[in-house]
């Protein structure tokens, strides 16, 4: 018998859903943090990495499928990074990407404005150097794009 496949999305909206089933009864912030960790308790599936090239296919599953990563900046700070799925719009073919929740960026102040939390700005995982180096200096810039993981915050 062949079952219905549930893509990523599905799986955390139903997540979502569920975290926030009843809402009369919990506070703004409590919300939040339930559907924080409906997001990071979703993970991707084999079915999700069709489209990627062989190295990404390699760092979700040595990331054990996990929709977040964690890592080190520079300084030694620990940063949670969620990674998610898009097409390149230069290429065209499916490629990960990274976010921070606190994420900001205002590399030469002419980029983004000041008065942005830039969405649009999409950190490319680096994976020639390693295991998966993420920097705010690589990003891809689109332009009115809110992605679903980063809304519920």
């Amino acid at each position: 018998m062949a079952t219905k496949v549930r893509y990523f999305a599905n799986r955390l909206l139903d997540g979502l859903a569920a975290a926030d089933a009843n809402r009369l009864n919990q506070g703004r912030i409590l919300r939040a943090v339930k559907r924080i960790k409906a997001l990071e308790a979703t993970t991707y599936q084999e079915n999700d990495l069709r489209g990627l090239s062989k190295p990404e296919k390699e760092f979700i599953r040595e990331n054990e499928y996990k929709c977040w990563y964690d890592c080190n900046d520079v300084m030694g700070r620990r940063h949670r990074y969620y990674i998610f799925m898009a097409k390149d719009l230069t290429t065209g073919r499916k490629r990960i990407y990274a976010y921070r929740k606190d994420q900001y960026i205002q590399l030469n102040g002419h980029d983004i404005s000041s008065d942005a939390y830039n969405y649009e700005c999409w950190l490319i995982v680096d994976l020639r150097k390693g295991y998966g180096e993420i920097s705010r200096h690589r990003y891809e810039r689109r332009f009115s794009n809110i992605l679903a993981p980063v809304a519920i915050f």
